[in-house]
């Protein structure tokens, strides 16, 4: 499992196939819901559609989530990593303490480092100077 924001799919470039990515609107206070992959709705609803379908977290007792969409499947880990069912969580539903940002960007993407350290000024939140090389790698 993941947690993402709303724009993670399309900054990673990885399409929804069926229903639909996480909006604004799925704030801490809207009905839970979750994007799986390809893999986790083909394993789970075989011969059914799996946008629709609720499932629950931890255990029986557990919240219930809605699938709200069906992301196509990418490698998690390993490029010769078998398919792997994984679930996607939106961020201000499933908060966690440590994130990792991702950007991208259709110039140089050395350009973003000084806008994006304006942008995080919570002073416990550190910046990462080891990112100028992985911006120049992952720029498209």
């Amino acid at each position: 499992m993941d947690t993402v924001d709303e724009g993670y799919f399309d900054t990673m470039e990885i399409p929804i196939l069926r229903g639909r990515g996480f909006l604004p609107s799925d704030t801490a206070e809207a009905p839970r819901v979750a994007v799986v992959n390809e893999q986790f709705a083909k394993h789970y609803w075989p011969k059914a559609d799996a946008v629709g379908k609720h499932i629950r977290l931890d255990s029986r007792a557990g919240t219930t989530v809605e699938i709200v969409g069906v992301a196509k499947m990418i490698k998690y880990q390993l490029t010769t990593e078998k398919p792997v069912d994984f679930m996607y969580m939106p961020l201000a539903q499933h908060p966690i303490a440590r994130m990792t940002l991702m950007l991208r960007s259709s110039g140089d993407p050395l350009q973003l480092i000084l806008p994006v350290e304006g942008r995080l000024s919570v002073p416990s939140i550190p910046t990462c100077r080891c990112c100028r090389p992985c911006l120049t790698r992952i720029s498209t």
